[in-house]
């Protein structure tokens, strides 16, 4: 089994029988997912919950804007 782990604590896992062109694939999918949902989130965060991040409502728009691939 392989695993990688982002930087939120995710882990993403593959399995070994499929070639690595495809685990490698499967890994990168997994992280697009990711970061699409996760961005979706934090638009949709109230403003009183992006004060306690540290973060403004620009940020957050700014970094939901982003293609999920970056």
């Amino acid at each position: 089994m392989c695993t990688q782990t982002a930087n939120t604590h995710i882990t993403y896992s593959c399995n070994t029988r499929r070639d690595p062109w495809t685990a490698t694939l499967s890994l990168r999918i997994q992280r697009w997912v990711h970061r699409h949902r996760s961005r979706k989130a934090l638009a949709q965060l109230s403003d009183h919950t992006l004060r306690d991040l540290g973060l403004t409502r620009g940020q957050s728009l700014t970094e939901a804007r982003k293609p999920f691939w970056k």
